[in-house]
């Protein structure tokens, strides 16, 4: 076996694994067998997450909009709660409420790694297609199914509100720190933090695409522009 190499080889490798790998738990599996080491990738995967949540929380606070962060369970009139954290529903990132455009949205935060080739964004396809949108699917069934006690949970959160949503339309999303090409060809909404704050204020952020693929004949390509057919 060969390998191409260099002087500064090193000094690379240990700058991805510090800055494109410990956070997502990867590392090598001898380093596995060091108690500490183990415990110091799980908290720094943790921190990750809570980053990209803490940054969200920011943007639904400067947009002035209510939410519950982290949801395990409901709160009730009856004052039992209603827990979710199982594998009927499993915890909720984020429930937004946008009254602008009549939304409950059930959000789910991704801290992806940055990807700098096509393998990557092939991997980070696969991992939202096979599990992340199973994983929100089943969110976004058991919220529908209980508007009720979601009703009853932001009663109890923000009594001073008026507030009734039956009528809002479900909605899910993804937020996620990094762009991958998974954005543009979601079964859900797929926003890059960096354009969240333009979304809630009802910018479009994927406008459509119009193509001149002849001279005077034009073809629109809307959002998700590489959905399948």
């Amino acid at each position: 076996a060969r390998l191409l190499t260099s002087e500064d080889k090193f000094a690379e490798s240990m700058y991805v694994l510090a800055t494109n790998a410990v956070q997502w738990n990867t590392i090598n599996i001898e380093w596995r067998k060091n108690k500490q080491m183990e415990l110091y990738v799980t908290r720094k995967g943790n921190e990750h997450d809570r980053h990209l949540e803490n940054e969200i929380e920011k943007i639904l606070h400067e947009n002035k909009l209510l939410f519950a962060r982290n949801v395990k369970s409901f709160k009730t009139n009856q004052n039992n709660n209603v827990n979710i954290d199982n594998n009927q529903c499993g915890e909720i990132d984020f429930i937004i409420l946008d009254t602008d455009r009549k939304h409950l949205i059930v959000a789910d935060s991704k801290y992806n790694k940055t990807r700098f080739e096509g393998v990557g964004y092939r991997q980070d396809y696969s991992n939202f297609r096979t599990k992340n949108e199973p994983q929100l699917f089943r969110k976004l069934k058991w919220i529908n199914e209980n508007k009720e006690i979601v009703q009853q949970h932001f009663d109890k959160i923000y009594p001073n509100n008026n507030l009734a949503f039956n009528d809002f339309e479900v909605k899910g999303l993804f937020i996620i720190n990094t762009p991958s090409f998974y954005m543009f060809c979601s079964k859900y909404l797929t926003i890059a933090i960096k354009y969240l704050d333009r979304y809630f204020k009802n910018e479009d952020i994927y406008p459509d695409i119009t193509v001149e693929f002849e001279p005077h004949k034009f073809k629109v390509y809307p959002y998700p522009y590489f959905k399948e057919s």
